[in-house]
């Protein structure tokens, strides 16, 4: 699968395609109010979310369309998303990916590779350098700094 690469302008993202790890309430909904700021609703957003648990947080509102989420009863033995579940992510033509991953998992990185967004930004690590487009270092990050950092940035390759 080839993906074409593009550096984005802001006004001109239609659609994003986000994949977090649900650790908690609190980096769940920064990662929701960052995907909303970008157009006012989640119309053009993707969201896929792993849990490392067999059931879903009970914080979480299952009922949004958008958002694909992923469980460990969703993995195949070979600890990757079933072919349906991935397929219904990775298959998007995404302007832009954001990985909100920070603690450099298998899952979410092996996800991102996949992916055939245009553009894609993630924390900078050896296995990240040949699969992302625009790496943030930030050494020992929260999740909160990482966050505002991609917000940064993506304010200032506004075209």
């Amino acid at each position: 699968m080839v993906r074409l690469k593009e550096v984005p302008s802001l006004s001109n993202i239609k659609t994003i395609g986000a994949i977090c790890v649900l650790s908690s309430e609190e980096n769940w909904n920064i990662v929701l109010e960052i995907l909303n700021s970008f157009n006012g609703t989640m119309q053009g957003v993707c969201l896929f979310c792993i849990s490392q648990n067999k059931a879903l947080p009970l914080w979480i509102d299952k009922k949004q369309e958008n958002i694909i989420f992923c469980t460990n009863k969703d993995l195949s033995l070979l600890r990757v998303p079933k072919k349906q579940l991935l397929d219904n992510f990775i298959k998007k033509d995404f302007d832009l990916l954001i990985n909100f991953d920070i603690n450099n998992a298998f899952l979410p990185c092996y996800v991102s590779a996949l992916s055939k967004a245009k553009f894609k930004i993630g924390l900078d690590t050896e296995e990240n350098r040949q699969y992302f487009d625009l790496l943030l270092n930030i050494k020992e990050p929260t999740f909160k700094e990482y966050s505002l950092q991609v917000v940064s940035y993506l304010s200032k390759i506004n075209i």
